[in-house]
């Protein structure tokens, strides 16, 4: 706890600096891999996730919890690296309409595993 408080403390100055000091454009060699690696990863938790459902698996709610995550993470890059138009447009509807209630949807089921193990008898006979 106290290394994880340390860290917290030292995000915080460590952010405010690179907000003042780093260039507002950045070209990368990598942008299509780190962009492709990201998703393969999302979609490598979210089949953990819809695991973790079917097999009624106490991990559900790590599961749910870092799918949640990487959904948000995923519609907040969407959305601060499109161009104006629509780009961003595009994005600002996949966050809305897909991104973000998958990701209420998942902080909802990590929450609540009581009411989950009893609807999943329904939704998976």
């Amino acid at each position: 706890m106290l290394i994880l408080g340390g860290f917290a403390l030292i995000l915080f100055p460590w952010t405010a600096f690179l907000a003042l000091t780093l260039p507002t454009r950045h070209l990368t060699p990598h942008w299509d891999a780190a962009w492709a690696g990201f998703d393969l990863m999302m979609a490598g938790v979210v089949l953990w996730t819809v695991v973790s459902i079917l097999r009624r698996s106490r991990y559900l709610v790590i599961a749910t919890s870092v799918t949640g995550t990487f959904l948000i993470c995923d519609a907040w890059f969407d959305l601060v690296t499109s161009r104006q138009g629509p780009e961003l447009v595009e994005s600002s509807l996949f966050a809305l309409l897909g991104e973000l209630p998958l990701a209420g949807l998942c902080f909802w089921l990590a929450r609540d595993t009581r009411l989950v193990e009893t609807d999943l008898e329904v939704i998976c006979p």
